[in-house]
């Protein structure tokens, strides 16, 4: 099986994510650069953090990423009941 990147494995989340249903997806990565921040969000990407990391930070996106869909104006109902 070859490898993939967490590009290919973004994408596969997307094509498999139920019609009316919302995966929140924050991506880590230590390449900060606008070109990969754009790959990232143009591929099905919530939200991106580049490294070094801050722990608060990467807290408080987490909780915006799971908060249900009517808090945030998403198109969709989360697939699990989140609880940052």
């Amino acid at each position: 099986m070859p490898k993939l990147d967490g590009f290919a494995v973004l994408k596969q989340l997307r094509e498999s994510e139920p019609a009316g249903e919302f995966l929140p997806v924050l991506v880590l990565t230590g390449d900060n650069t606008s070109e990969v921040r754009s790959q990232a969000l143009k591929a099905g990407a919530t939200d991106f953090l580049g490294k070094p990391i801050d722990h608060t930070e990467v807290t408080l996106r987490i909780k915006i990423c799971c908060k249900p869909a009517s808090s945030t104006g998403r198109r969709a109902k989360s697939r699990r009941n989140w609880k940052p």
